[in-house]
């Protein structure tokens, strides 16, 4: 009974994630890499994760950045975990910035980059991520206060570009934008 349930999951979740569906695809692709109510496939198990991570799904392109730096079930290739690492780090996962300024910071699958180190791990520990401290910490005395200033520089570009993308019309908004002023809301009454 289990299989026969199992496989209808499996099919309804092709059938979606071959229409589009990111979380279908992604939680395709961890069912093919663990084997979870299908045969263990890699190599269908990666065409679903890229699929989910291209689309969109942070977690996906998050995973691929492990399997790919581990050689996980695919050989080890820091290139493609940089790309993957990356792509998540760019779309707010603080886990892959911490783990992409570990890569400039030594120069894994990247070329080495203090500032770029310096900017992913000061962006992940904003978000408190426990590991973003020891980047932070091995970077201190090896930057300059120029490239402080640089990496300070890019974390404020980041921030700007990320709040303009979240106001553009039919993106939700976490707050109304201030007014020209920068006091009060605008519809809103002193």
């Amino acid at each position: 009974m289990m299989a026969v349930a199992q496989a209808q999951d499996i099919a309804e979740l092709e059938t979606l994630a071959s229409q589009g569906d990111v979380v279908s695809s992604y939680q395709l692709g961890q069912r093919y890499f663990s084997g979870e109510g299908v045969s263990k496939d890699v190599k269908t198990a990666l065409k679903w994760l890229e699929q989910s991570a291209d689309a969109g799904h942070t977690e996906a392109a998050e995973k691929l950045g492990r399997l790919y730096l581990g050689g996980r079930g695919v050989p080890r290739d820091s290139k493609q975990a940089a790309t993957w690492y990356r792509l998540a780090a760019e779309r707010g996962s603080a886990t892959a910035q911490t783990q992409i300024a570990r890569m400039y910071l030594g120069g894994v699958g990247v070329l080495k980059d203090p500032v770029q180190a310096q900017f992913w791990a000061t962006m992940a520990a904003e978000k408190k991520d426990p590991g973003a401290a020891g980047v932070l910490g091995a970077l201190r005395s090896q930057l300059s206060a120029a490239q402080l200033a640089e990496a300070a520089a890019l974390v404020e570009v980041y921030k700007s570009t990320r709040m303009e993308t979240m106001m553009e019309p039919g993106v939700p908004q976490l707050a109304p934008p201030l007014d020209v002023d920068g006091l009060v809301p605008p519809n809103v009454e002193p």
